[in-house]
């Protein structure tokens, strides 16, 4: 009972210093960060191991584990690169404003 209770206790205090520090990072970091993990958990789902996945952007295996790890930021072209190896892409919208339907002209 003892342990359940310290367990219980251990992820509460951790869930209290994710939300902390989610809470200190600016839009910037909260925006890559989800960039990140989106790139990071797709790369489990289709099996590629870190190897396979460095192999298809073109750079050495550590560097893509340092990204994972938030140790290290790819450049904007290396996180295309990334996003591209994966088959998938990365939205750039203007901030604040609803999506226009396109109209055809006449």
């Amino acid at each position: 009972m003892e342990a359940s209770n310290r367990d219980a206790n251990q992820q509460s205090e951790s869930q209290i210093t994710c939300n902390a520090i989610n809470a200190e990072m600016t839009a910037e970091q909260r925006y890559y960060e989800a960039i990140v993990s989106s790139l990071s958990e797709e790369r489990k789902r289709q099996g590629f191991s870190l190897h396979a996945l460095a192999d298809r952007i073109g750079c050495n295996q550590d560097l893509v584990a340092k990204w994972e790890a938030r140790i290290r930021r790819p450049s904007g072209f290396l996180l295309y690169c990334w996003a591209e190896s994966l088959d998938m892409v990365i939205e750039v919208k203007k901030r604040g404003q609803k999506e226009q339907k396109q109209r055809c002209a006449n």
